[in-house]
């Protein structure tokens, strides 16, 4: 009975203490909710009403994971994508294109062999010299003495772009040997022997097609077309004759030459040699020397006391020499020439060379 009292006085002291439910003590609770929800507070920072959802795409968040080594993680991405081609080259055998950067001796088996070294992307790959499938002629020398031309030859070829077929590879030492021998067959195969919609091959005698320059040398400029290489003349290339095609020719560039001769193999499934020019698909006006009329030019070069000559009036010209001097006219001399006759048909001048203007040094 004690305790019902000692509740019932608690709870009428409770109810005393709470306001009373009065008109003017509702509006002020009512502004005070207003004004809690967008009010400025001391600093008169305002605060919003309401917060807006931004809707986002998940691909498009920058996230730490993504750069966690730093912001070089772009070129990262590009060597895994990199890494991928060489894997598919690998498997699918797939040919790839790269830039011969040098060749250098690589240790296989207890053995030193030559190595080009070719660059896919920042991505070193090495083919062994055996395995470039370059052209050369020598039937007399040692084995060891064709390996040696053959890494001249490819030394020579540095800049130039080639295609290859990842032959080995081990993604933890990023170790990458090719073979362009093999990039090469498949492509000749492609171009000349696999018949295209129309019964022939993509390429045939007449076709104009553009070739590789993968080397060259004074008067020799080695081309690669469709996988088949071939040495062609500077004077194949142009009308105008020149001393050094090197002041003309690249490695590297391209240039565009016709087919003359397609060599194939007995049984038509190989082809084993190339030849083409391009003096007709760069025809330039001759100017027609007169007899008796004197012009200069260059030496381009010496034959058996024949001279080459390029007129400075944009003719070649074959001449000899009256000249009794010790010092003979050699290349790249700067020379007056004296017009005989001129050969319209071939396009040549006649004549002498009268004297040297300017030696070379």
């Amino acid at each position: 009975m004690a305790e019902d009292t000692k509740n019932t006085t608690l709870e009428e002291n409770e109810l005393q203490s709470a306001p009373e439910k009065t008109p003017e003590n509702q509006e002020a609770k009512s502004a005070a909710k207003k004004s809690s929800t967008n009010v400025k507070s001391d600093d008169s920072v305002l605060v919003p009403n309401r917060i807006k959802t931004h809707q986002y795409d998940e691909r498009e968040v920058i996230t730490v994971d993504r750069f966690a080594g730093g912001y070089g993680d772009e070129e990262n991405m590009r060597q895994e994508i990199a890494w991928h081609e060489i894997e598919n080259s690998y498997h699918r055998r797939k040919s790839l294109s790269g830039i011969i950067s040098g060749v250098e001796p690589f240790s296989v088996g207890g053995k030193t062999i030559n190595v080009v070294v070719a660059d896919y992307k920042g991505m070193r790959v090495i083919i062994p010299v055996d395995y470039m499938n370059v052209l050369i002629s020598a039937p007399d020398k040692t084995e060891e003495e064709i390996n040696e031309a053959k890494s001249k030859i490819c030394s020579s070829m540095t800049g130039a772009d080639i295609d290859f077929t990842v032959i080995a590879l081990d993604k933890k030492a990023h170790s990458i040997m090719a073979s362009r021998q093999l990039a090469m067959n498949a492509k000749m195969h492609d171009m000349f022997i696999a018949e295209t919609a129309k019964g022939h091959p993509m390429v045939q005698v007449g076709s104009i097609v553009e070739a590789k320059i993968l080397s060259v040398a004074t008067t020799v400029v080695r081309l690669e077309i469709f996988g088949v290489e071939t040495l062609t003349s500077v004077y194949k290339l142009q009308n105008r004759w020149v001393s050094n095609a090197r002041d003309r020719y690249f490695v590297g560039d391209k240039v565009r030459v016709r087919i003359t001769e397609i060599i194939y193999s007995e049984d038509h499934k190989k082809v084993e040699g190339v030849f083409c020019e391009a003096r007709s698909l760069n025809a330039d006006d001759i100017h027609m020397c007169k007899p008796g009329a004197t012009y200069s030019g260059e030496v381009t070069r010496v034959n058996s006391g024949v001279y080459s000559l390029y007129l400075n009036v944009g003719t070649n010209a074959l001449a000899h020499t009256s000249l009794r001097s010790r010092r003979e006219p050699q290349k790249e001399d700067q020379v007056r020439f004296y017009c005989t006759k001129m050969d319209e048909e071939k396009g040549l001048a006649i004549g002498q060379i009268i004297s040297v203007i300017r030696p070379h040094k």
